[in-house]
């Protein structure tokens, strides 16, 4: 504002108030001669926002890890044989092999693709982050 009228903030409630007011209007703060509370130059950091995306990332970049850890105990119990390429066959349960050839490769698209999607989108949203903090 150019009316020579500074704007500080509220530091409870981080609302834009003129620097010559003794109380927020928002919020109510006092600002008055025996209060503890100041007007602050800059609004304060906001502690309780944070970014769920390292947490998202980790979980797509080892759901292939997971898949594995589920699929080869099973396939093992089952006598299953082959690959995604060419089919698995299930000895002790025929029925399951469908499934088998499927859940393989949805592993191994998941190691080609997926972990380094997630590794690429968290990067990107680092980057993000530290380009937005800077301004």
């Amino acid at each position: 504002m150019s009316l020579g009228i500074r704007m500080l903030f509220c530091p409870n409630c981080q609302h834009p108030v003129a620097s010559s007011v003794s109380a927020c209007g928002n919020c109510g703060a006092d600002f008055g001669s025996g209060s503890s509370w100041t007007p602050q130059e800059k609004p304060a950091p906001k502690g309780g926002e944070r970014s769920h995306l390292g947490v998202v990332c980790l979980l797509l970049a080892l759901s292939p890890v997971m898949l594995a850890l589920v699929n080869l105990p099973v396939f093992w119990l089952l006598d299953c044989d082959g690959n995604e390429g060419v089919g698995i066959r299930c000895l002790r349960a025929p029925w399951f092999s469908e499934f088998a050839t499927a859940a393989a490769g949805l592993g191994v698209w998941g190691a080609f693709f997926t972990a380094p999607a997630a590794l690429l989108l968290y990067l990107i949203g680092a980057v993000a982050r530290h380009v937005g903090r800077r301004r």
